[in-house]
């Protein structure tokens, strides 16, 4: 599959009467421009946890199959409101 001459590309697997990714890009961004700068939208395009007893196990994979992505924040005022925590400063 890596000879499609594409950037991104993402293999399944039928299992059952859904896909199941099984290689390709995990994590996808696409950035556009308005007005007041980018707009930024994110997805995994796999699920967050390889555990299929987790919530999580195909939450992410659901999303991306429903074009429901992430906005990402850009501004300083974006950021403060989609804060989650305090700010981690790693040091080298």
């Amino acid at each position: 599959h890596g000879n499609l001459g594409v950037l991104n590309v993402q293999v399944s697997e039928k299992v059952g009467q859904t896909l199941v990714p099984r290689h390709g890009t995990s994590y996808v961004q696409i950035v556009g421009f308005d007005d007041k700068g980018p707009v930024a939208d994110a997805i995994l395009s796999y699920a967050q946890s390889t555990d299929p007893a987790s919530p999580y196990y195909s939450d992410q994979t659901k999303a991306y199959a429903e074009k429901r992505w992430n906005r990402l924040p850009f501004t300083p005022a974006q950021i403060e409101a989609a804060k989650v925590g305090e700010t981690l400063k790693l040091k080298e």
